[in-house]
């Protein structure tokens, strides 16, 4: 069975083909557009030239139903956006909040990093052992560094590949309507 990508393709494809089969009639190949023109000539009993205008007048129509049909396809493309404007709206704010998360949560591991490594270095400074130093450390606020690393890997690894997944499939869904009056099967 045909598919709509199928059709897309065949359009994308005869683009090249037409391009030769333009150069050989620059070259004087008689072709089947050649052909057309005078098997239409004899059939209606017309001129060569009739034939040439009534063609002409045909690929004019052509032309009017692909801009006609492309506003079509622009129309649906833009409808369907906008039927899912408010759902982008929120995933791109989820989007957001989860960057945001990630982000503040990473530089509060970096900071409590760095801070902890300027305690440890100021009191190795002091000379004071290993045992002391480690008292000291854990007598501070702890931070839970698995809890914030795993907020950081939720919000990159999960919550943020799925809001794009869906939104990126909105785009492509609006894509295929807009394909599908273009191609339509």
């Amino acid at each position: 069975m045909i598919t709509l990508d199928d059709r897309a393709k065949a359009v994308r494809l005869s683009y090249p083909l037409t391009m030769r089969l333009a150069k050989l009639i620059e070259r004087g190949a008689f072709t089947a557009t050649a052909q057309e023109i005078i098997h239409r000539a004899e059939q209606q009993n017309i001129s060569v030239d009739d034939a040439y205008l009534q063609m002409n007048a045909e690929l004019d129509q052509q032309e009017a139903n692909y801009k006609a049909t492309t506003q079509q396809a622009l129309e649906a493309y833009d409808t369907h956006i906008s039927n899912h404007a408010d759902e982008l709206a929120q995933l791109h704010k989820q989007l957001s909040e989860a960057r945001s998360i990630a982000t503040t949560v990473s530089n509060q591991i970096q900071n409590a990093k760095n801070a902890r490594d300027g305690i440890y270095w100021e009191l190795r400074r002091a000379d004071l052992s290993n045992e002391q130093i480690k008292a000291v450390i854990d007598m501070k606020a702890p931070f839970d560094f698995d809890k914030a690393e795993q907020e950081v890997y939720q919000a990159k690894r999960i919550v943020m590949p799925q809001l794009q997944a869906r939104i990126d499939d909105i785009y492509s869904e609006a894509k295929a309507v807009q394909l599908n009056v273009i191609v339509g099967i």
